[in-house]
């Protein structure tokens, strides 16, 4: 029994074909579409004068297949794709009915172009080799990989080992790009990743960071804002020549090429606290109520020279016209935290947030560390980028006039916010039990 399909349902026969296609229906009836045609079979002993065609795409071909094609290209090179489709349709329709005698099943046949994709070798299954660009580098040669790359981090501390110097000292048969270099590195599971910035903490000091963080997170944006100066020290070295400092940026340690297992490594000092050819001072800044209230340049960080600070600085920069600011410090223990240092305090009138410094090791607590020394540095390097290139020297004196000058100019609205952020940064710390400020 057959049924016709109209052109009015044809859509609905396309549809179902996928669905409906080899599904056995109470064991009676085997109803399979093919473009117009739903063949339905009742009886088995009808089953013989089944045809029915399969709406599937082309079934890939296989071993016998692939062989019979190109058997056929060789006796016969005049052949062309469409024939020998035809005839490794016909071998596949032949074996398909032997397997199930009772139905005669027409198969699709192989399309002109899988053939044709075949014989020219541009189909996965159709080669003989791989696909893929060809190998550069030998098993051998791979081994060595890593052991370069840890020489050259050894011979580099201070900067950054590129896929350049990688494939410069890495000896193979082949020249290889250092594109080529990085992708081996990348299936070997070395990738390039970051180092932290941040010293190691122990359990010791989460367990402080999180008390800290449970006696402060309550405090409002508006009281880290409006009630408290956040002081810290920070050296700065000066370069002769606009060439010279961006040099000396550059020569950082950001990052290395390791297994994961390793795990995340921290970034030495950068070299430039190293080198000779600059001049290096102290700056104490102290931030808060919207503003730079402090910058005074230190002659030696000790507890002598906040002894100092304290008498003549900072006692006047907390007294605001309606309020008296606290005093936001870490717990250095060369300078803040010395016996002569915290008697100062007192003696001076100044009141520490909490009674006592930021916990030990936690720069993501301290104001200056996490947002104002970074703000400076992008400031002063966007004035150095507008520089034309024969500008002349630039003087110590006029750098650090530069420096305070782009200091007292950032933004109130810029110190607001940083400042505000230590609601968030604590409620980090209290949730995480004194891990590390999430994005830090």
């Amino acid at each position: 029994m057959f049924i016709l399909a109209t052109p009015g349902t044809a859509f609905l026969w396309r549809l179902g074909a996928r669905v409906l296609e080899g599904i056995w229906l109470a064991g009676c009836f085997r109803i399979h579409l093919a473009g117009w045609v739903v063949a339905a079979a009742v009886p088995p002993a009808q089953a013989g004068s089944l045809h029915y065609i399969s709406l599937a795409m082309p079934a890939h071909m296989d071993v016998e297949e692939r062989a019979l094609a190109r058997a056929l290209k060789s006796v016969d090179p005049n052949l062309g794709p469409g024939e020998i489709a035809r005839r490794v349709g016909k071998f596949r329709a032949d074996r398909a009915h032997a397997a199930q005698p009772a139905g005669k099943a027409v198969s699709r046949k192989p399309s002109a172009g899988q053939v044709s994709r075949l014989l020219s070798m541009q189909t996965f299954i159709g080669r003989e080799k791989p696909a893929g660009r060809k190998r550069l580098a030998s098993d051998a040669e791979l081994v060595e990989l890593p052991a370069v790359v840890a020489k050259l981090e050894k011979a580099h501390p201070y900067e950054d080992v590129n896929r350049e110097m990688v494939v410069k000292n890495w000896k193979t048969k082949n020249k290889i790009s250092g594109r080529s270099g990085g992708r081996y590195l990348q299936k070997m599971n070395r990738g390039w990743r970051r180092g932290l910035k941040k010293q190691s903490i122990t359990k010791q000091n989460k367990k402080d960071a999180y008390d800290y963080a449970c006696k402060h997170s309550l405090r409002s944006k508006l009281y880290w804002q409006d009630k408290v100066l956040a002081i810290d020290g920070k050296g700065f070295t000066w370069q002769t020549s606009k060439r010279a400092r961006t040099k000396a940026r550059l020569m950082k340690k950001r990052g290395s090429y390791r297994l994961p297992s390793e795990g995340r490594k921290f970034a030495v000092p950068s070299k430039l606290k190293h080198r000779v050819g600059g001049q290096s001072f102290q700056i104490l800044c102290g931030i808060g109520a919207g503003k730079v209230r402090l910058w005074e340049e230190v002659s030696s960080w000790c507890g002598a020279e906040y002894v100092r600070m304290c008498r003549y600085h900072i006692r006047f920069s907390i007294k605001l016209q309606t309020h008296t600011l606290v005093l936001l410090r870490d717990n250095d223990p060369k300078s803040f935290e010395t016996k002569m240092g915290r008697k100062a305090e007192d003696a001076n009138g100044i009141r520490l947030h909490g009674g006592k410094g930021l916990p030990a090791y936690r720069s993501d607590l301290s104001p200056p560390d996490y947002f104002f020394w970074t703000a400076l540095d992008d400031r002063m390097r966007a004035e150095e980028n507008s520089w034309p290139e024969e500008k002349p020297v630039e003087s110590l004196d006029e750098y650090k006039a530069r420096l305070k000058t782009t200091a007292l100019a950032v933004p109130a609205d810029v110190i607001n916010k940083g400042m505000g952020d230590m609601k968030r940064r604590l409620l980090d710390v209290e949730a995480s039990k004194g891990e590390w400020v999430k994005g830090d």
